[in-house]
């Protein structure tokens, strides 16, 4: 029968893959389902009409998974679209204080050094942490879904040409913090790969000292058990 200790790191590591698979998937929470809902607000205030949709792929007769996918595909996009107008704020705010490094690495968005190097050698630390931003992902997407949804399909009653315009000129803002995001990123990823190449040469030749006082032990204690060997015994 298994002990307690054995069902504990049983559980431990179902709840280990659960979160990496939550990780794999959050493009999906964060990203699929704000743009389903974004598509959702149009069809149910009747300005994405279902049947001229139908029609349109009617011609072409295509199976049920891959009106499934395209559906899918279509809200990962407008997902991505929605997250870029809810991050416009924060986008803008960082791209202001560029130059003040110090300021930047404590805001919750950004990539840093520290981060990277602690992940590289105790990833579990920050599970919940990721969690916790796949969440805030979704509600600040899910917000931007809603909200837009409401303005474009309710109050505006805007057309399908306008609302691409509308949408691309927030994107397009948000664009322009793209190159100075990604800089940081580069910068934050190669120092913290030189702080873990030192740390792992540091812990390498230590291990490769303790082997070598390892061996020199058992060797002299080989020698000395030798010696205590009385001539009978051999």
């Amino acid at each position: 029968m298994a002990g307690s200790g054995d069902s504990s790191a049983g559980w431990a590591d179902i709840v280990e893959t659960l979160l990496k698979t939550f990780q794999l998937l959050r493009d999906i929470f964060g990203y699929a389902l704000p743009g389903l809902v974004f598509a959702g607000i149009g069809v149910a205030s009747g300005r994405i009409p279902l049947q001229k949709i139908h029609d349109l792929f009617k011609p072409y007769d295509p199976p049920m998974w891959i009106l499934a996918g395209l559906g899918i595909a279509g809200c990962y996009v407008i997902g991505h679209l929605l997250a870029c107008i809810a991050y416009l704020r924060i986008d803008i705010w960082k791209f202001y204080h560029r130059h003040n490094k110090a300021l930047l690495e404590k805001h919750p968005t950004e990539v840093n050094p520290d981060d990277l190097y602690w992940r590289h050698f105790y990833p579990e630390l920050f599970y919940d942490l990721d969690r916790r931003e796949t969440m805030a992902l979704l509600m600040y997407s899910t917000l931007a879904a809603m909200v837009l949804g409401w303005l474009v399909f309710c109050m505006l009653h805007l057309t399908f040409c306008w609302t691409i315009i509308l949408i691309s000129a927030f994107v397009f803002a948000d664009g322009l913090t793209t190159m100075a995001h990604l800089r940081r990123t580069r910068e934050a990823i190669h120092e913290a790969s030189a702080r873990i190449k030192a740390t792992e040469a540091h812990t390498h030749a230590h291990a490769g000292a303790d082997d070598a006082r390892a061996a020199v032990g058992n060797a002299l204690q080989g020698a000395a058990d030798a010696v205590k060997k009385s001539p009978a015994d051999t």
